[in-house]
């Protein structure tokens, strides 16, 4: 049975079609109600002055809400002002960390250039020295009459 044939049998059987109950005919003239018009005179139990009370209540609850909108907002400005400062800071503080770790980079590649610097200063120096030590050990072995296996390779004399 398909759906059409389904929705013929669920048919009133004093009306043409299914939506005869949900379709309301429009009054014929102006004076003429029916179910969809409101007749304000037959209303029992209307109470106006509670409906006026409610909506007076409902917009003072807007107004309020408003208010605790715009304060949230202007605490959402202060907040997000703030973090944007904390964050300047924190960048600042980041850039001068920087620069201080570049200029101690700076400074320890001086001091080690330094460092090999003097280190190379030294080690001409103890070339140097060794030289005329070697020249010395010769001269005295050359001019001094010590026997060969006496003398120390430091050049020193041993005990006797």
């Amino acid at each position: 049975m398909s759906d059409v044939d389904r929705a013929r049998e669920m048919r009133a059987p004093h009306s043409g079609s299914a939506w005869a109950s949900v379709i309301v005919d429009p009054p014929s003239h102006p004076d003429v109600s029916n179910e969809n018009t409101l007749d304000f005179t037959q209303l029992s139990g209307f109470d106006g002055e509670a409906l006026l009370a409610s909506i007076q209540a409902v917009g003072r609850h807007v107004r309020d809400l408003d208010v605790q909108t715009q304060a949230q907002r202007e605490r959402i400005r202060e907040l997000i002002a703030q973090v944007r400062e904390h964050l300047r800071a924190a960048i600042e503080r980041a850039e001068q960390a920087e620069a201080r770790e570049r200029d101690m980079q700076l400074q320890a590649n001086a001091a080690v250039e330094a460092a090999e610097g003097r280190a190379r200063v030294a080690e001409k120096l103890a070339q140097t020295a060794e030289a005329w030590l070697a020249r010395i050990a010769e001269t005295l072995r050359a001019e001094l009459p010590i026997p060969q296996g006496e003398m120390e390779p430091s050049g020193c004399q041993k005990a006797a």
